[in-house]
């Protein structure tokens, strides 16, 4: 019965439009995938996403081989030097040269050590114009390694942390787009009110018309007092006002939602009710435990530990800074480049750079003692976290079973106040009703109506936070992270 009565007031709207005016008809299905191909927040959240997505790229780089050229060419030098001379006085002189330089790279970082190998080959050339002499110098191989000691090891931690922060990104990709999805239940919603308050201004304006014509055909006949007459009137005047603030309020959220969904179609259109509802059977066991599968939130958790366990590390790694540095390679000079390598020297060296504060003053007590202060906090603040992860949860699948009954008795309570107002109307003509129970019965019909449309909204906004708390679409029986 309440399908047929929401059924006709949107036909009734349909048939104030002009005749050559094309409505357009949408569901909350095609509103959805309207918003999740144009809509700004899904594009915002794609962006997001692929800017995720090379940014992991890069870390994965950090880890590859790099081979890199560089060098000065050509490197060409015309000017004035000074030359102390032995009485102390300054000689400037004249100098034109010529001194490019290549050299060829390979460096590869070790992930667990957090030293770096490398492997390179120069070549420098040597030409003094003015003095007519020129020489090749190069290093044909040369092997180095950079170890810092006790020292902080950034790519073991990133490798620990970046994969979890890349997987976290997908799921908050799919939360956002739900996320949408949730608020367009709103957008949606508003403009069924404001949709479902015009159909009703209309109905009831036609109503108290009708309502008025009979109040003045009694008052002729003298069967009506003035002030019932009056009070008829004032009824028809009101009715009017609502249907045109109805009309407003209906274009302005059509306009919101226009906005929200990137809908290019400026036409006038008709939202239909989503009466259909999804009939979900959900446990609380159930819905906590697909939520810690595939939120974004539980892979949060464990990189927030992570990042307060390195962060306790770096602190503890900055007391004390030494370097290793070993090399060994061949080098050669010549004046002909075919002979550079002839009698070429072996290059070796080694160095241990440190530095190692001898009294700071607690300053690198304090850094430790924040950082573990910082991880104790972070710890606290999951805890809370994982908390309200689960109440939300909790109390939603607790709600769920109840809405629904709602939303029956609402649609129920509607087809019945409908009935009841059509019964009254008839009783009204037959002079066997007067117009306060009459206009009672009419406020009764409009209040369930819009009660009904209130039960509906909030079923629905209910199903799609399921959805976005749990990443699981109950429905089709899947994880969300399969449809993406």
């Amino acid at each position: 019965m309440i399908k047929i009565r929401v059924v006709s007031l949107a036909a009734l709207l349909l048939c104030s439009m002009p005749a050559f005016a094309q409505i357009q008809t949408y569901s909350l299905t095609d509103m959805l995938q309207v918003a999740l191909r144009q809509s700004a927040t899904v594009r915002i959240a794609e962006t997001r996403k692929e800017n995720r997505y090379w940014q992991y790229r890069t870390f994965r780089a950090n880890y590859n081989p790099s081979i890199q050229l560089s060098g000065s060419l050509p490197d060409f030098n015309q000017d004035y030097i000074q030359n102390l001379l032995d009485d102390g006085s300054l000689l400037y002189q004249q100098r034109r040269r010529t001194n490019p330089f290549a050299n060829l790279s390979l460096e590869q970082p070790l992930v667990w050590t957090g030293g770096t190998l490398a492997i390179n080959t120069n070549l420098n050339w040597f030409q003094d114009y003015l003095n007519d002499f020129s020489q090749w110098n190069g290093t044909a191989v040369n092997i180095s390694y950079r170890q810092p000691l006790f020292s902080f090891n950034r790519l073991r931690w990133d490798r620990l942390t970046e994969p979890l922060r890349y997987e976290e990104s997908k799921r908050e990709y799919i939360q956002e787009t739900e996320f949408m999805a949730r608020q367009l239940i709103d957008y949606f919603f508003n403009v069924l009110e404001f949709q479902n308050n015009a159909g009703l201004a209309r109905f009831n304006l036609a109503a108290t018309d009708t309502t008025y014509r009979i109040a003045q055909r009694r008052y002729d006949l003298g069967t009506l007092s003035k002030d019932q007459l009056l009070q008829a009137e004032l009824q028809f005047i009101k009715a009017r006002q609502e249907e045109a603030s109805a009309r407003i309020g209906l274009e302005n959220a059509r306009v919101q939602l226009r906005l929200f969904t990137g809908l290019a179609d400026t036409s006038d259109f008709v939202l239909t009710l989503p009466e259909q509802l999804p009939s979900l059977q959900v446990s609380v066991q159930e819905a906590l435990t697909l939520a810690r599968q595939n939120r974004a939130d539980v892979i949060a958790f464990e990189r927030r530990r992570l990042e307060a366990e390195r962060n306790v590390a770096e602190a503890r790694a900055q007391r004390n800074q030494i370097m290793l540095t070993a090399s060994f390679g061949l080098t050669g000079s010549n004046n002909s480049f075919n002979q550079l390598y002839n009698n070429a020297l072996s290059q070796q060296r080694i160095n241990i750079g440190f530095s190692i504060p001898v009294v700071d003053w607690g300053r690198s007590r304090a850094q430790i003692q924040t950082a573990l202060a910082g991880k104790q906090l972070t710890e606290y603040l999951i805890e809370l976290d994982e908390i309200k992860f689960e109440q939300e949860i909790i109390t939603l699948v607790n709600q769920l079973t109840a809405l629904k009954y709602q939303t029956e008795l609402s649609r129920r309570a509607a087809a019945v106040a409908q009935e009841r107002f059509q019964a009254a109307q008839q009783r009204y003509r037959n002079d066997k009703l007067t117009l306060t129970e009459l206009t009672q019965a009419l406020n009764e019909k409009d209040a369930a109506a819009r009660s009904y449309i209130d039960a509906l909204r909030n079923y629905w906004a209910a199903c799609y936070d399921l959805r976005r708390l749990t990443l699981y679409d109950f429905e089709k029986q899947q994880p969300l992270l399969q449809a993406h």
